[in-house]
């Protein structure tokens, strides 16, 4: 299996986004309600790992984006690049197997890991309230999901 790192422009990732509903993270039954759906998973701290696991962040959370139909259509003909990262996937991975958490960060010190920030998508209020990045019921929601 390959690991990918693709680029949207801003513009594209926002026309994604605003076709996008949340779903919550063990909902049974939840109906797709368009094209695209966003969950919202645990952030992970790639400089520490345990069992070969990075660590949970506590209160940080990282967006899982799916889409079909059409709107996977426009997402395959909307990359500005596409980048294998495979080998620093598996480097990763290899130093999160390490026994003690001074080797892992060692490894992951010697990587070229791009820097992480947080990113606000260019959508319309309404959107970023619905996928629950302004405060509003879905953000409730979201907030009372255990890591």
């Amino acid at each position: 299996a390959k690991n990918l790192k693709i680029k949207l422009s801003h513009e594209d990732l926002a026309t994604i986004l605003s076709q996008c509903y949340c779903t919550i993270h063990g909902e049974k039954g939840l109906k797709m309600k368009g094209e695209g759906r966003v969950q919202w998973d645990p952030s992970r701290d790639l400089y520490s790992a345990r069992d070969g696991v990075p660590r949970k962040l506590s209160g940080l959370r990282a967006i899982q984006i799916g889409v079909s139909g059409s709107l996977s259509e426009f997402y395959a003909g909307s990359p500005l690049s596409i980048e294998d990262v495979t080998e620093l996937a598996h480097r990763v991975a290899k130093a999160h197997g390490q026994a003690s958490p001074k080797l892992v960060k060692d490894m992951m010190d010697e990587l070229d890991l791009p820097e992480e920030r947080t990113y606000y998508p260019r959508c319309e209020r309404d959107v970023l309230i619905r996928l629950g990045m302004m405060p509003g019921e879905t953000a409730k929601s979201i907030a009372q999901i255990g890591f």
